[in-house]
């Protein structure tokens, strides 16, 4: 028996993609500067975090 609350993060496809990208980005910033891949490194995470902006209707 499983139980599902019916809850999903809105955009979720999107915001993996976007990670995926970011963090490419940052192995890429590597080979030129390791400074600028580990600010890459730490910005991603916030991306998750923060959350959505509300829609004014």
């Amino acid at each position: 028996m499983s139980v599902s609350c019916g809850t999903q993060v809105p955009h979720l496809t999107r915001k993996s993609f976007v990670g995926v990208i970011s963090y490419l980005l940052g192995v890429a910033a590597t080979l030129f500067n390791v400074h600028i891949a580990v600010l890459l490194y730490a910005l991603t995470p916030l991306f998750f975090i923060t959350p959505p902006q509300a829609k004014n209707n």
